[in-house]
């Protein structure tokens, strides 16, 4: 009996000659397609992990920087941790690329094969460039850099690197208009402060930078327990918020190009509104306003004074004090000022996306001064109405002013 070898092997290869070589073809399609579903696997393993560590509140940039290393020789890998840094908004504050510990990332991303790849890569415009989530990270890195230089070392650009920080400015406002888009939006009616990068390249860094300095200030009068300076460097900070509200309400508007969205007009619709009521009565002190619609229209100062008026008038009334009167010379001339400045301000507004308001309103008050004009001793008496609240001598029970609770 011959000794013939019943081995897998040459089992295998027997099995492959007589099937002239189509079992080999399957064999390799399945071992092709398993290996495919490992690497997958794997996939989703590194990104599960890699986003784990970018979720916590708190990044941990040592881990963050092993993980970009032990993958650098897979470029599908680093590519996929390019965009989860991009989704998770990595590179959002100055600040960071002044920390070694943040810098070493970056700096590890650009050593792994994607990155050289793509540093290396010529793209032939800037929408192509914009595809590649190493280059938008990295331009993304490249205008924080430029600003924290900027601010701490300032020094003469280099015509080098005056050319890079432009080039990451035009793909950077090509391939995130739609984010830029947004964050203005929320900062324009809600004042949410959009990432440094995009405060930079909007011309919002300098107004956020005084912001910045006036917390400082704060935080100093606030160890030396001085509340009256305090106060003041509070409004400061609400005019200053004001204005970048503004500013931005005037970018989003202009980049839109008068295509607003529905969301938008139906919030500038509420803030017509109130204006116009504002502009009418004033503040009585118990209506609700949203602060941030109060500090974008400027009118914070006036309302904290009511608000500060009535709550000594009524801190007074608590503790027994009856002598005094109901402040309403003072809270008058406050009113006045939120009137003026609510009419002016909705003006501005009926003119920029209300223009048959505007129209309206002008072809009034022509006629209101036509008239004027045609009867000029014409006067309206207004009907001065008691003090809310004021006591006269002898009476028992005063009556208090309306509404005890001060809403801003």
């Amino acid at each position: 009996m011959s000794g013939a070898c019943n081995c897998p092997m040459t089992v295998l290869s027997t099995l492959l000659k007589a099937d002239g070589m189509g079992l080999a073809e399957r064999l390799s399609e399945w071992l092709l397609r398993r290996r495919e579903r490992q690497e997958e696997r794997n996939m989703r393993q590194v990104t599960a992990y890699f986003g784990s560590l970018l979720k916590k509140r708190r990044a941990d940039a040592g881990a963050i920087l092993q993980s970009v290393r032990d993958y650098r020789d897979c470029p599908e890998v680093t590519r996929k941790q390019a965009e989860l840094l991009l989704e998770h908004r990595f590179f959002r504050y100055v600040y960071q690329t002044g920390y070694p510990e943040w810098r070493a990332v970056m700096d590890a991303l650009k050593e792994t094969r994607y990155g050289m790849r793509e540093g290396a890569a010529i793209p032939r415009s800037v929408k192509e460039a914009a595809e590649s989530p190493m280059l938008r990270l990295a331009a993304q890195y490249k205008v924080l850099e430029h600003e924290y230089t900027r601010r701490n070392a300032p020094q003469p650009l280099s015509p080098e690197a005056q050319a890079e920080r432009d080039a990451a400015h035009r793909l950077l406002n090509c391939c995130m208009r739609e984010g830029d888009l947004d964050a203005l939006k929320r900062l324009a009616l809600k004042g949410e402060k959009p990432d440094d990068s995009v405060a930079i390249r909007h011309g919002l860094a300098e107004g956020y930078r005084r912001l910045e300095e006036l917390s400082r200030e704060w935080s100093e009068e606030m160890r030396g327990d001085n509340h009256t300076v305090m106060e003041q460097i509070e409004l400061r900070e609400a005019d200053e918020r004001g204005k970048l509200m503004r500013q931005a309400a005037a970018l989003y508007e202009r980049k839109t190009g008068g295509r607003l969205p529905g969301d938008y007009l139906e919030a500038v619709k509420a803030e017509r509104a109130l204006l116009h009521g504002l502009a009418r009565h004033g503040w009585d002190g118990q209506r609700e306003v949203p602060k941030e619609t109060v500090e974008k229209y400027g009118l914070t100062e006036d309302f904290a004074g009511i608000a500060r008026l009535r709550w000594d008038y009524h801190l007074s009334e608590d503790n027994g004090d009856l002598s005094r009167d109901y402040p309403e010379a003072a809270i008058g001339r406050h009113n006045r000022a939120i009137r003026e400045r609510a009419a002016k301000e909705l003006a501005g507004l009926e003119a920029r996306l209300f223009p048959e308001k505007a129209a309206s309103r002008e072809r009034k008050a022509a006629h209101l001064r036509a008239d004027n004009r045609a009867s000029p001793t014409v006067s309206v008496g207004r009907e001065q109405k008691e003090p809310p609240g004021k006591r006269q001598a002898g009476e028992t029970d005063r009556r208090k002013p309306p509404g005890r609770r001060i809403r801003m």
